[in-house]
């Protein structure tokens, strides 16, 4: 069997960290949306302005392409989690060995601290980062939340509800 290289491991990896991110937003009492609910919001998300008033308190949701980057082109969203008080949006990126993951979390950190009206939080996960990459984007965010660790992720998600 052929191992998978470049992209495709980083798809793999990263689809780990999603699911270390999902089981902690669970453990904290939210519950996935369910499916019929993702397809109504998938599609308010192309023809509604705010598609917002579909979502759930207590659900959360994920891969959903409700925000636009600073590119001006819409995102899909790791993580919407919905609570009484407020939306969470979280991005979710892994790096287990040298790569160019960190250098992409500029634009997502620009891209989280632009979105209005929304808690959000940068989950950098993996030990493959450059050094300074976590302080870097924790001294360069403006409101985003920059979590490094899984203990980060679970102090933060108490204060979301």
């Amino acid at each position: 069997m052929k191992k998978p290289q470049g992209g495709k491991t980083a798809n793999i990896s990263g689809g780990h960290g999603e699911q270390l991110v999902a089981n902690l937003i669970i453990a904290e009492g939210f519950k996935p949306a369910p499916e019929s609910e993702y397809r109504a919001v998938r599609a308010a998300c192309r023809t509604q302005a705010t598609p917002q008033a579909l979502l759930r308190e207590g659900q959360f949701y994920q891969q959903v392409p409700m925000f636009t980057s600073i590119y001006g082109v819409p995102f899909k969203a790791d993580f919407i989690i919905v609570s009484a008080s407020q939306l969470t949006v979280i991005e979710v990126k892994w790096q287990a060995s040298a790569g160019s993951v960190d250098e992409k979390l500029p634009f997502w950190l620009m891209t989280l601290d632009a979105l209005r009206d929304v808690s959000t939080a940068l989950v950098i996960l993996g030990d493959g980062q450059r050094p300074g990459v976590v302080p870097w984007c924790r001294n360069s965010a403006d409101k985003t939340a920059v979590l490094a660790n899984a203990a980060e992720v679970k102090r933060y998600l108490k204060t979301q509800r």
